[in-house]
């Protein structure tokens, strides 16, 4: 009973987790990480909150990456973001956040 347990907390955090990966790594290949959960990192450009819309670009490097998210960080603020890479209709992809550190 305890060893079923124990395979069953194993299988729920491996497959909760979230591949690490840059800004660059998801435009070289964004069909690749479509639908995935990423954890990206970056530094805050183009902050925007317009009504409901919300979120900013986040740049590494020379790449750079549409975030939607709810919390909105100041420019030149480095955060790790953790999200879901979906395709937009106007935005191409991005990613769709569910948290901001």
């Amino acid at each position: 009973m305890k060893k079923m347990m124990l395979i069953a907390i194993v299988l729920l955090l491996l497959t909760g987790c979230a591949a690490r990966v840059t800004v660059k790594d998801i435009n070289a290949d964004p069909e690749k990480y479509m639908g995935e959960k990423v954890v990206v990192s970056g530094k805050v450009v183009a902050p925007l909150q317009m009504g409901t819309l919300s979120g900013f670009t986040l740049k590494d490097d020379k790449s750079s990456l549409i975030v939607s998210s709810d919390l909105v960080p100041t420019a030149g603020d480095t955060v790790t973001v953790k999200g879901i890479v979906v395709k937009g209709v106007f935005t191409g992809h991005y990613l769709f956040a569910e948290e901001v550190r």
